[in-house]
C-alpha cells in the first residue's frame, strides 16, 4: 500500500475496509484507537496526509483539489470499503467521492459524514491559517481536540504548526462548487454541544445523497469522536454489518 494510506488492523482476508480520512492537524494514529472495538471481519485503513507522522518532514499540501486528486491516484479499492470522515476529513471525503465517480471508479458502500456542516451551507469561517502562533495555539486549546501537553511543547509545536497551519487554509478556502447528490447513503455524526457545527443543519445533509441520510447525536463537542470514542465505534460497527 501507498504512503498516503496505512493499514492500522491489518486483515487482507477481511470483507470490507473503512478508510478514515483525517480532521485538521490529524494523522492516521488518531484512528487508531478504533481499531479494537471494531468486529474481526473488518479491515481499518486511514490516510496519511504529508505534514504528519511517517511523513512529518514532507512539505503539507495548501491547496484542495490538489491533495484530492493525490488521495484519488491512491486510495486502496480492492475490496468494498467504507469511508469515515471527520472536519476536514469530511471536506475531503465530499471531494474524493466526486473525483472518483467523475473518473469511473469505485465509490464506498457507505459515507459517515462527522463533524462537519452540511458542505452547500456556504459560510465565512473565521481565519486561524494566518494568527500568530501564540494566538493559534490559544484557539487549538479552546477547539479542544490537542493533548495540552502537546500544545505546551514548544518543540513538537514548532514541527507540526506548518501542517496544522495548511490543515485550516484548506477549511477556509473550501467552497463545494456544486451539489451533486451522490448515490450511496450516508450517515451523519453530530457531537450536541459542538459549537462549529448546528445539529439543527445536519439534516440538510440529505441534498448531497440520493440515498436516506440518517443523524446521530453524540454528547460532546467537536471532538465527540475521542470524548465518547466507544459510542461512535459502536454506532461505525452497526452501520458496518448492514453490509
Amino acid at each position: 500500500m501507498s504512503p498516503w494510506f496505512q493499514i492500522l488492523r491489518p486483515h487482507p482476508a477481511a470483507d470490507l475496509r473503512v478508510i478514515c480520512l483525517p480532521f485538521a492537524g490529524g494523522s492516521a494514529s488518531h484512528y487508531q484507537l478504533f481499531a479494537n472495538g471494531l468486529p474481526p471481519w473488518v479491515e481499518l485503513c486511514a490516510a496519511q496526509l504529508p505534514g504528519r507522522g511517517s511523513r512529518l518532514r514532507e512539505a503539507p499540501f495548501q491547496r484542495m483539489d490538489v491533495l484530492v486528486e493525490a488521495l484519488r491516484q491512491h486510495v486502496p479499492q480492492d475490496k468494498p470499503w467504507l469511508l469515515f470522515g471527520h472536519s476536514l476529513g469530511c471536506r475531503l471525503g465530499v471531494e474524493l467521492m466526486l473525483a472518483l465517480k467523475a473518473h469511473g471508479q469505485r465509490l464506498p458502500w457507505h459515507f459517515v459524514a462527522s463533524g462537519c456542516r452540511p458542505l452547500q451551507l456556504a459560510r465565512d469561517v473565521a481565519p486561524m491559517s494566518s494568527l500568530s502562533d501564540a494566538v493559534f495555539i490559544q484557539r487549538l486549546q479552546d477547539y479542544g481536540g490537542t493533548p495540552p501537553e502537546v500544545l505546551a511543547h514548544q518543540e513538537l509545536m514548532a514541527l507540526v504548526l506548518p501542517a496544522l497551519r495548511a490543515d485550516f487554509r484548506l477549511v477556509e478556502d473550501y467552497h463545494l462548487a456544486t451539489v451533486t447528490p451522490l448515490p450511496l447513503p450516508v450517515t451523519v455524526l453530530g457531537g450536541r454541544q459542538d459549537r462549529d457545527v448546528p445539529i439543527a443543519e445536519l439534516p440538510q445533509w440529505q441534498a448531497l445523497s440520493t440515498e436516506p441520510v440518517e443523524v446521530q447525536l453524540f454528547d460532546g463537542g467537536h471532538f465527540f469522536i475521542q470524548q465518547n470514542r466507544d459510542e461512535v465505534v459502536e454506532k461505525l460497527t452497526q452501520i458496518l454489518t448492514r453490509y
